[in-house]
């Protein structure tokens, strides 16, 4: 009934007029104060009503005619031990004395002074000390460690709040998310309730803690600070400091609102999420509260100082909201904007937004982004000078590149964003160094051939450059480069060509000219080409051991083989051992068949034999290979018969090895279906071998 209009009081009045005629009832007025609601009791008429009025100003009973009862000193002390006996369940003969305690003890009698005798306060200290007869428990501390642990809690951390108004549940609600499980919330606001520690409005879901109640829960506000803003989770102090920031006391809000601006900024989308939800629904419960105009500038203030939008919006709502933001024309005003602003926390937050349309938007939004956004801002953003902005530049351009793609890095490029990258990598903090790596990356891999220099690639750690080198850049260089130039670039590739087996990589290398360019560095030439003569071998057999059957194929037409064959057997060591090495390799790779098929046609097959290429080892090869092709038997007849052609192997030589290629022969193919066929073909070619051996004896003799 407090109420600046008389008007209004006047009307209450007349319900009351209404209400109460012809009753007869007896009405408590408690703690009156105001003179002018006395009065208009006093004024009701037309009933047998009676009033009892409490008061602690003696001017309220001066305007009426009342009767007086004033209660001293000593019938308030009698009346609060009365209340402490009722809650306690103790006689007073049980009640600590001052005869009875040690003086750092307290007693009864000097307790009750400390509440002031005041009668919700006496009521729960004796709720909380029920029959306890020890004197040294008898204090108000006490009498909340007696309590259960989750209402202990609960009501320390409610010392956050101010209790000048009604606090709603939905605060006191949030406030134990902090400190406990979400269904207790009911069994512990009851225990509190039910302890007289907290009142509940029975007109709605209200809260009130008593004067006296208030003045001890100040002595506990850096308890609960801890409790709710320190101790607590990122997301559930996310959750609180918005009902702390509305309903706490004026010095908790002032610690609550610089994390609200933490949490609002460039933190996890979810803590930005959680903590706006919590503002709006505090506003929500807090329409009733007389400074809510107050309340809306501190928030105002804080979304302010924020980057609440740029963050908030998950890929979900970008897609919902993209089409909507297209046809009002977002984008262009958005750059308008842009170009004209000189705030560079305003630029951020419109390029932010701008990326993630052009990221989760469709391919027409996304092209016009890229043509609209003025890229050369975006390298000024990346500056040495700017180093406060570079994270946020870095999620605005891996948002674009994830949108626009190759088209993206390309314009980009064209502003020499990526001289900001490796500007980065050479002078910057190792955050932003791996920043850099990251976007670099992603460019390297969506970027058009001619985007991004090749050298710049060897900036980058090697496990991140070796994915992203190709044939094309290195490539490039050992078709067209000087002897310095290809010898560099031949040795970068070979981490590339280590990966030849890769399908992707497979076609790039095959469809390029780089095993024509390897081929004809093969070929004899000045001795100062040596080393690209082996280095051009090492690369071959790099991409025949990784690629298997696919390169090989290709390497008769360009008479790799033969090459191999002849470097073999030239004078210069370091080539000699390059070449054996390599058709060694080769024949025991995947494809190896081929290369033997190729060696058995070349006129240097006792060579061969000799220097151990053609070792009993092939012989699983041949074996192989013959199940391959259908089992004729004729690439092992071919090998048998280039033993026959060995002139620096005696005839007992010539038939321990071909029974030796026989067992391996026998031992590669058991169980096969060519099996039969095979060494029949074998064994006949081993009876001519004989004939014409034993003839040629004869013919000596």
């Amino acid at each position: 009934m407090r109420d600046e209009s008389s008007g209004n009081l006047e009307c209450v009045c007349c319900l009351l007029q209404e209400a109460l005629y012809g009753k007869s009832i007896l009405i408590l007025l408690d703690d009156g104060w105001e003179q002018d609601i006395v009065h208009w009791f006093a004024k009701l008429c037309d009933n047998d009503c009676k009033y009892l009025v409490t008061t602690r100003d003696e001017s309220v009973y001066e305007i009426t005619e009342a009767e007086k009862v004033e209660l001293n000193t000593d019938d308030i002390k009698e009346i609060s031990k009365a209340i402490l006996l009722y809650h306690s369940l103790l006689s007073e003969e049980e009640l600590p004395s001052k005869s009875m305690v040690e003086c750092s003890v307290p007693s009864a009698e000097s307790l009750l002074e400390r509440c002031g005798h005041h009668p919700l306060t006496v009521a729960v200290m004796g709720k909380a000390l029920r029959k306890e007869i020890r004197a040294e428990k008898w204090t108000f501390e006490f009498s909340l460690e007696a309590m259960p642990v989750d209402s202990r809690r609960l009501f320390i951390a409610l010392s956050a709040l101010s209790w000048s108004e009604p606090v709603p549940e939905a605060c006191l609600e949030a406030i134990w998310s902090v400190l406990g499980q979400e269904s207790l919330f009911s069994l512990v606001i009851c225990k509190l309730v039910e302890g007289s520690l907290i009142m509940k409005n029975e007109m709605g879901p209200l809260y009130q803690v008593h004067d006296m109640l208030s003045l001890y829960l100040d002595s506990k506000t850096t308890e609960s600070v801890q409790m709710l803003l320190n101790r607590s989770a990122p997301e559930e102090t996310a959750f609180v400091c918005p009902w702390v920031l509305i309903f706490g006391k004026e010095k908790i809000k002032k610690l609550v609102e610089p994390k609200i601006v933490v949490f609002l900024g460039v933190l996890k989308e979810r803590q930005a999420v959680i903590t706006l939800e919590s503002i709006f629904w505090a506003l929500m419960l807090a329409y009733w509260d007389p400074g809510l105009q107050i309340l809306f500038q501190l928030i105002q203030k804080i979304l302010l100082q924020a980057e609440v939008i740029t963050n908030i919006f998950s890929k979900t709502d970008y897609c919902y909201y993209f089409a909507s933001l297209e046809t009002s024309g977002a984008v262009d005003k958005l750059t308008v904007i842009l170009e004209s602003c000189e705030n560079p926390c305003t630029k951020i937050n419109i390029l932010t937004v701008l990326a993630k349309l052009a990221e989760f938007g469709g391919r027409q939004i996304t092209d016009k982004v890229l043509q609209s956004i003025p890229f050369k801002q975006l390298s000024n953003l990346l500056s040495p000078d700017a180093v406060e902005w570079h994270d946020n530049m870095f999620t605005i351009l891996m948002s674009l590149t994830k949108g626009g793609k190759s088209k993206a890095v390309e314009r980009m490029c064209d502003f020499d964003i990526d001289k900001n990258f490796i500007k980065l990598l050479e002078d910057g903090s190792e955050v932003l160094q791996r920043h850099a790596i990251v976007t670099l990356k992603a460019f390297y891999e969506l970027a058009p051939n001619s985007s991004l220099k090749p050298s710049n690639l060897s900036l980058l750690p090697w496990q991140v450059r070796l994915p992203l080198e190709t044939p094309h850049s290195q490539g490039g260089v050992v078709v067209n480069g000087d002897k310095k130039q290809v010898m560099k670039a031949m040795q970068d590739l070979i981490p590339i060509v280590a990966k030849a087996g890769d399908p992707s990589l497979r076609e790039l290398i095959i469809e390029s000219p780089l095993i024509k360019r390897l081929s004809e560095l093969l070929q004899s030439g000045h001795s100062e080409q040596n080393s690209m003569r082996s280095e051009s071998a090492f690369l071959l057999m790099k991409l025949a051991c990784s690629g298997g059957e696919p390169f090989i194929k290709k390497f008769p037409g360009y008479n790799i083989i033969s090459e191999l064959v002849k470097m073999m057997y030239c004078q210069v060591t370091e080539l000699q051992d390059s070449a054996y090495t390599a058709l060694h390799h080769m024949i025991f790779c995947n494809g190896g068949g081929l290369v033997l098929n190729k060696i058995f046609t070349i006129a240097r097959q006792q060579s061969l034999h000799r220097d151990q290429i053609l070792s009993s080892l092939v012989v699983e090869k041949l074996a192989k290979s013959e199940k391959d092709c259908g089992g004729s038997g004729q690439t092992v007849l071919k090998y048998l018969e280039g033993i026959d052609k060995c002139k620096n192997l005696s005839m007992a030589e010539r038939k321990v090895l071909k029974q030796q290629v026989i067992r391996k022969v026998r031992s590669s193919l058991k169980v096969h279906k060519f099996e039969a066929r095979i060494l029949a073909a074998l064994d006949a070619c081993l009876c001519k071998g004989s004939r014409g051996a034993s003839s040629s004896t004869r013919h000596r003799k």
